[in-house]
C-alpha cells in the first residue's frame, strides 16, 4: 500500500493501544505507518496470536499490508500484559467498543476497568486519548478509576471520539 500522507520522524515516541477491534486495530497500524512505535494490548490469548501472526481482527482494505509492514519494521507489537504494554508509552489510546443495551444506554465498565488495570503501570506524564465513543462524564470517571488504582498518576486525558451521532 502506497501512503501519499509522508511518515512522520517519531521513533522517540511510543504509543499504546488498548482495543484492538475495528478502531484500535487501524489506529495503531496507522501510528505504526507514520513512525510511531506502537503497542497494541490484547488479553485473549487467541486473538493475541492473531494479531502477533499479522492478522488484523476485521477486513479493512489495506490492513493487513500496514499490520504487515509495521511488525517487520518493529514499529508495531502486540502483547498481553498491562504493564509492558503502557511501560513507555507516552499515549495510550483508549479505543475499546462501548456496548449499549436495548435502550441504548452504554455500558463503560470495561473502560473504567481497563484505566485501572494500567494505571499503575503509565510513565508520569501519560496522556490518555479516549477515542471509543462514551457519554459526557465518562472523562471524569476514569481520571478518577485512575487515581484510584494509583493516587500518584500524573496523567493527562483527552478526549477524541471517533464519530459523533
Amino acid at each position: 500500500m502506497r501512503s501519499t500522507i509522508p511518515a512522520v520522524v517519531s521513533d522517540d515516541i511510543s504509543v499504546a493501544v488498548l482495543g484492538l477491534w475495528h478502531l484500535g486495530a487501524v489506529t495503531a497500524a496507522g501510528l505504526a505507518h507514520l513512525g510511531y512505535r506502537v503497542t497494541g494490548l490484547e488479553m485473549h490469548r487467541s486473538r493475541l496470536k492473531a494479531l502477533v501472526d499479522g492478522r488484523p481482527p476485521i477486513h479493512e482494505p489495506g490492513l493487513a499490508e500496514m499490520f504487515a509492514q509495521g511488525i517487520a519494521a518493529g514499529r508495531l507489537r502486540f502483547v498481553g500484559d498491562p504493564r509492558t504494554a503502557v511501560a513507555d508509552a507516552g499515549f495510550v489510546m483508549l479505543t475499546a467498543d462501548v456496548p449499549v443495551d436495548e435502550q441504548d444506554e452504554p455500558d463503560i465498565s470495561g473502560l473504567i476497568d481497563a484505566a485501572r488495570t494500567i494505571s499503575p503501570h503509565l510513565q508520569p506524564g501519560a496522556a490518555l486519548v479516549v477515542q471509543s465513543q462514551v457519554p459526557v462524564g465518562t472523562c471524569a470517571q476514569l481520571l478518577q478509576a485512575v487515581r484510584q488504582a494509583n493516587p500518584h498518576a500524573e496523567v493527562h486525558l483527552a478526549y477524541c471520539p471517533e464519530n459523533l451521532r
